[in-house]
């Protein structure tokens, strides 16, 4: 007859085996949630080419970063994609870019999308009431700003959000429908 050693040893076995398993066989523990981006890497100064076409902008060519996730938590169903600077504004923040309606098939955008250009996904607003990429632009008298780039992952349907959603509208919506989020963060000027 086996003993409370025994059982809670027996257990101990069985729940190291198990989870040695899903570690180094590739299983769910070993692949989370992530995003990267070849325009730029995190904790670092984004070119740029990134930021706004006026003078004060830094001249730059207003193309989108790109960026590109993996291991999407299970039940996603769309994506959600923005870049915000908390410290525009004078502090109170900008939104530059708002994609959604991203089905859970695609795995990246492409540098430099600025607008919705096949249709399967959708642009929303950004700061200035644009629908398209605002380049960024912190002004050369201030301190770097904070780009964050930020994709969510949804139970959402993709194409059943509302076209032309603000950043704050689009929160609104996506709350209760979130799985995860992931972001990286770099500077400008």
């Amino acid at each position: 007859m086996p003993t409370n050693r025994d059982t809670i040893l027996s257990k101990f076995f069985l729940q190291t085996s198990l989870l040695s398993t899903l570690l180094f066989s590739g299983g769910a523990l070993a692949d989370k949630f992530s995003i990267e981006s070849t325009s730029f890497k995190d904790g670092e100064k984004i070119s740029a080419r990134h930021a706004g076409t006026d003078e004060q902008c830094g001249s730059g060519q207003g193309l989108s970063p790109h960026v590109q996730w993996k291991h999407l938590p299970e039940g996603t169903k769309s994506l959600a994609v923005f870049v915000t600077d908390p410290d525009g504004q004078k502090g109170t923040g900008t939104s530059h870019w708002v994609v959604y309606n991203i089905p859970a098939t695609v795995t990246q955008l492409n540098e430099g999308l600025k607008d919705q250009l096949d249709g399967s996904y959708t642009v929303g607003l950004n700061t200035m009431g644009q629908s398209a990429y605002r380049g960024l632009c912190a002004q050369p008298d201030e301190n770097s700003h904070h780009y964050t780039l930020t994709v969510v992952a949804t139970t959402i349907e993709p194409g059943k959000l509302a076209i032309g959603l603000t950043r704050d509208a689009l929160l609104k919506e996506l709350k209760g429908h979130t799985l995860l989020g992931q972001s990286i963060v770099g500077l400008y000027r």
